[in-house]
């Protein structure tokens, strides 16, 4: 039946409603209430649909939608909660207690307080159902308080400027024992669209809190979840275009589980703030995860300063994970980042702090970009039987380029396959290896500076080592800063140099190859270590090398009692060798084709400053090598350059200068070593065949010393200790007793 009102009548209501509204869009007015009940729309005992009103509520729409009052946008529905009761105005919908069911598709403004009830949509239509929540307060102590059962598309619209709450009870009551949904305080069984600049609040007591069995798609809004177990669940898919979120789960805090078809069950972040404190994982994905910014917040498990035996991961997914951009700050008890499947980080700031793993994934791992501030297993000063790697990919890990400062209770970079770094700025702090590869470990550029085993002013019997491979290591170029508790550059096979710049300490090898190790270039100082360059077969083509070692300097040992197996090659390069034990110490034979080779110690009587087993066959190149008299070894026969081996009859002190020049005054040698000396051995291309040489030590020279050696300047003479003349490919000259050697 058609209802006329006078005039006077339609001014007070639309005075009383514009107040109303005006005030928080609160219906508190209880003799409002009682008219719009009775005299405007249908109310909460109608159980059938209502027919279209007579009266014009269309001034009320645009007012709640900040439109001009005079807007001529018609009014489809509008749904007033107030209390226990439900009031509407429209077509498509049905009220039974304080139940609204929407049946049509269409768009439906919301506003009110519903104390204990609920909005179903069960709509059949093709198209969407939106709900624009107005500064609606829903509770249901037995259910959801937003259901949507069935709905091609359902959305959810959030006013601008509103606050709107959604809360439920601890138990759900089902239709049946069959029944177990809903089972989130807003609940679709379809594809849900949540936008709107407003503000929604879920307290989830019972489960979850916003759920979708679909896609589940947030534009936007101010959105807090409160659950009890996931906060936000879309088990097809999760995306997020922008918005605020903050959740509290006492599970995961967004996922997605859909495993029955590969192309679900991701996740998506497009941009957005996300606050994110959950029991156990903060973003979890059945296949993928993908993010190309946004900034996120996450706290797992309680944070890195707990352990546990859950997963409680920052972002974790079953298939892979790509990282265009973002900012990151993460706080778990378990990986901060983890894949089981592959992972890319193309850019974005991550500031990770884990109890496990900062970044981990099951196949391969790819950076190409981006700034990582990881701390794992409480840092470096920790000692931990769990893994803490900051980056740990089984199959290999790729570094294009990047800014890290890595500080961890395990490796730093850890591949159960290869690692390959192209590029970045690499700062690593750890209690084990720095960088790890079970395989091929490769550089070629970037600057590092790699602290294992609080360095190398330590010892350690677990592996503390800068840069590691099982299988190969290959330096091509880069910078490289590296203090370790154990050996700085190692691999357990081979191992190769062809450029960079190289400053190691270590309290073991400074570079160590087990079975071959080759240097083609670079500028290398070893400023400390227990034996500088190590492996049973070396070969150095070029390069600037310095060492200060408190063993041997260049070492050719290993596992194999046969001498043959042992090698030293010298085709080129510049190395000094400032050694407290043997200088080069060769279990096999050394070969010398070129190069400069200065060596300086030791000063103890059981180590010489040459020590090799079989020859050494010295072909061209310079050697100058002072030290201790005991072992003291010249070159071998077989040379095809002339070396001279002169012993003294008593100690030279350190920096007294060591002369040799021929008989018409020219300069052949001036050399200063830095320790006390006994004997010199020296070979250079000058020296010939049937010349007679003096030996001065003291004196001084005009010139400027590098490396203890004096390259032209005038020399001004000290003592002329002995004289000798070169007769064969090696002589010996022993001063003040015994005859000079062949």
């Amino acid at each position: 039946m058609k209802k006329i009102y006078d005039v006077s009548l339609m001014m007070a209501l639309l005075l009383a409603l514009i107040i109303g509204l005006s005030s928080a869009l609160a219906f508190t007015d209880k003799t409002l209430a009682a008219q719009s009940v009775s005299g405007i729309v249908a109310s909460q005992s109608t159980t059938a649909p209502v027919e279209q009103q007579v009266m014009d509520y269309t001034a009320w729409l645009p007012l709640v939608r900040g439109d001009d009052i005079g807007s001529s946008e018609p009014l489809t529905t509008y749904i007033v909660l107030e209390g226990n009761a439900i009031t509407y105005y429209g077509s498509g919908a049905t009220i039974n207690g304080s139940v609204i069911t929407i049946t049509a598709a269409g768009t439906y403004d919301v506003i009110g307080t519903l104390d204990d009830g609920q909005i179903v949509i069960d709509s059949e239509d093709e198209e969407t159902v939106e709900l624009v929540l107005h500064g609606v307060n829903i509770t249901n102590t037995t259910s959801a308080p937003i259901f949507v059962s069935s709905a091609d598309k359902a959305k959810i619209t959030l006013a601008d400027g509103t606050e709107n709450t959604l809360t439920d009870g601890t138990a759900y009551v089902f239709p049946d024992s069959e029944e177990d949904e809903p089972d989130a305080t807003l609940f679709s069984k379809d594809d849900l669209v949540i936008d709107g600049s407003g503000a929604l609040t879920v307290n989830a007591n019972y489960n979850n809190g916003i759920a979708s069995k679909d896609d589940l798609k947030i534009k936007d809004g101010i959105i807090t979840v409160n659950a009890v177990n996931d906060a936000i669940r879309g088990k097809d898919s999760i995306e997020i275009k922008e918005g605020t979120i903050t959740v509290n789960a006492g599970n995961d805090g967004l996922k997605s589980n859909n495993d029955e078809d590969a192309d679900k069950g991701y996740i998506s972040i497009e941009d957005g703030t996300l606050n994110i404190t959950a029991f156990a994982d903060g973003i979890q994905a059945e296949t993928y995860i993908t993010v190309t910014g946004g900034t996120f917040n996450i706290t797992a498990g309680g944070g890195s300063t707990q352990a546990t035996a859950d997963s409680a991961k920052g972002l974790k997914a079953n298939l892979g994970i790509t990282i265009y951009n973002g900012d990151f700050t993460l706080d778990t008890a378990d990986d901060a980042i983890q894949s089981d499947g592959s992972m890319i980080i193309e850019g974005g700031t991550l500031t990770i702090t884990a109890f496990a793993d900062g970044i981990q994934a099951a196949t391969y791992l790819t950076v190409t970009h981006g700034t990582f501030d990881i701390t794992t297993g409480g840092g470096s000063t920790q000692v931990t039987t769990d893994t803490a790697k900051g980056l740990k990919a089984d199959a290999g890990i790729v570094i294009y380029n990047g800014s890290f400062d890595l500080d961890t209770a395990d490796d730093t970079i850890h591949s159960g396959g290869s690692v390959l770094i192209e590029g970045g700025d690499l700062t690593f702090t750890s209690a084990a290896d720095g960088v790890q590869a079970d395989t091929y470990l490769t550089v070629t550029g970037g600057t590092f500076d790699i602290t294992p085993g609080g360095g190398s002013a330590y010892i350690t019997t677990d592996t503390a080592k800068g840069l590691k491979a099982d299988v190969h290591l290959a330096i091509v170029t880069g910078t490289f800063t590296i203090n370790s508790a154990d050996d700085a550059v190692h691999s357990n096979a081979s191992l190769t140099i062809d450029d960079g710049n190289l400053t190691l300490a270590s309290s073991d090898d400074a570079i160590h190859g087990e079975t071959a190790l080759v240097i083609n270039g670079g500028e290398i100082n070893i400023t400390t270590c227990y034996e500088g360059i190590e492996s049973t077969d070396i070969t150095i083509n070029d390069g600037t090398i310095h060492m200060v070692a408190s063993d041997d300097g260049i070492n050719i040992a290993g596992d194999v009692e046969d001498p043959m197996n042992y090698h030293l090659q010298l085709n080129g390069g510049y190395i000094v060798v400032d050694a407290d034990g043997d200088g080069i110490d060769v279990n096999g034979a050394i070969t010398m084709d070129g190069g400069t080779i200065l060596v300086h110690g030791p000063t103890n009587n059981g180590n010489g400053a040459l020590d090799y087993q079989t020859t050494f066959a010295l072909n061209g190149g310079v050697l100058v090598a002072a030290g201790s008299s005991g072992m003291a070894q010249a070159p071998s026969n077989s040379s095809t350059q002339y070396s001279v081996l002169v012993k003294f009859s008593a100690t030279k002190a350190a920096n007294t200068l060591f002369h040799i020049e021929q008989n018409d005054r020219t300069d052949i040698l001036t050399f200063e070593p830095n320790k006390t000396y006994q004997a010199v051995v020296f070979s250079l291309p000058a020296l010939s065949n049937g010349t007679s040489y003096k030996v001065y030590t003291g004196g001084n020279s005009t010139d400027t010393e590098t490396d203890g050696l004096y390259a032209g300047g005038t020399y001004t003479p000290g003592t002329n200790e002995t004289s000798f003349t070169i007769s064969n490919i090696v002589t010996t000259v022993n001063q003040g007793g015994g005859p000079p050697g062949p």
